[in-house]
């Protein structure tokens, strides 16, 4: 195996050495751009098209448009969602009628008929239905955190769906509410925890879909939105902790909304604390893995894959920094005998799917590509 050091980044190099009883499983991590089941968009459809697809944070927008948008079912996304503007420029045909959201869909599943994962792991869906009307496979079971909440109505939603037979037993499906912090006067999103035994072995999943617009900045930048992620990290690190000292294989993937490459310059903490200790209310953490990654207790350490697209993408950049998979260091341990910890790298990428012949007078499926990972037990 060649090694080249990448700081914690799991580079393919070379062909991964399994032994030979392991079980191959595929893996997807998916955003699928505010996603809504059939019903669903019709709702949001009705309440938001007499409005004009309103921005709420438009101030030039009058009293009573402003009074309508407040009374908004909670569970709808927002009005401007889906109206084909990237920064400003139109980058695809906006999804305001039933052809266009059935094009979305459409193109979501040939995607995913392509694919044949194991198990998916969304982020950004209205609902179980959503992700049922997308696959069109009954052979997979599926939830999100819409059925699984109490009380609380979300726009976007995490979700999974998995192959009926890859476990031994049925897995058990929960959701971690401690991500759900405040933020603004509201909750942010979940996690979806997915526990379950393959081939003997015990492995859990964790998908998550972390605070948006902090991908660059340290998390003790006074910006809301990273003191709110910052609030998160001590919530992720004691659940990898708690899976570390369990002895399972575990991996934490999803939407992290972090660029890593950056986030790994900034030191662990600002104030001098040590990163070995969970973060109180006044500590200063700068950094997510770092924050994390403090080898306490041991072997509590993550290791995320490269991402790589093959052809590379062209309209846009799929968001290809910050959907990542973060695997545990005992399932690393297990996927090469030829692991070197000091040097970090693992002989695994991770794979970009693009969507073809995508143009910006057609749907976009969704402004994340599907991250699709093979690895072994």
């Amino acid at each position: 195996m060649n090694y080249k050091f990448k700081g914690l980044i799991l580079i393919a190099t070379a062909s991964v050495a399994f032994t030979s009883n392991a079980k191959e499983i595929k893996i997807t991590t998916w955003n699928t751009e505010h996603l809504m089941s059939e019903a669903r968009f019709l709702e949001w459809k009705k309440f938001c098209e007499p409005l004009g697809w309103p921005d709420s944070r438009d101030k030039s927008l009058t009293d009573e448009i402003k009074a309508k948008l407040n009374s908004k079912p909670s569970y709808l996304t927002y009005c401007n969602a889906l109206n084909g503007l990237h920064w400003g420029k139109v980058q695809s045909k906006p999804v305001h009628d039933i052809a266009a959201h059935k094009a979305k869909v459409q193109a979501l599943e040939e995607a995913s008929s392509k694919l044949q994962s194991d198990i998916y792991f969304f982020q950004e869906v209205s609902d179980a239905i959503a992700i049922k009307e997308l696959l069109n496979n009954p052979s997979y079971e599926v939830i999100s955190s819409f059925e699984l909440l109490k009380n609380i109505s979300l726009p976007q939603n995490v979700g999974v769906a998995y192959k009926k037979e890859l476990f031994d037993a049925r897995p058990q499906i929960t959701l971690n509410k401690t991500l759900m912090v405040e933020h603004n006067d509201r909750k942010v999103r979940p996690g979806i925890e997915l526990q379950g035994v393959i081939g003997g072995k015990p492995v859990v999943f964790l998908n998550v879909h972390m605070k948006a617009s902090c991908r660059w900045n340290p998390l003790d930048d006074k910006k809301a939105d990273c003191e709110t992620y910052a609030r998160q990290v001590p919530k992720l690190e004691t659940w990898v902790e708690a899976q570390t000292k369990a002895g399972n294989y575990f991996i934490l993937l999803g939407d992290f909304n972090r660029h890593f490459v950056r986030d790994m310059t900034f030191e662990a903490r600002s104030d001098g604390g040590s990163a070995s200790n969970i973060p109180s209310g006044t500590s200063k953490t700068r950094s997510m893995l770092k924050e994390i990654n403090d080898s306490v207790p041991n072997g509590t350490n993550l290791y995320y894959t490269a991402n790589h697209f093959d052809p590379p993408y062209k309209s846009w950049d799929c968001h290809k920094d910050i959907d990542r998979f973060m695997i545990n260091e005992s399932w690393a341990r297990l996927l090469s005998v030829s692991y070197i910890f000091e040097t970090t790298d693992l002989g695994l990428g991770s794979y970009g799917y693009n969507y073809p012949g995508h143009d910006k007078n057609k749907v976009q499926p969704s402004d994340h590509c599907p991250i699709t990972l093979k690895v072994a037990l």
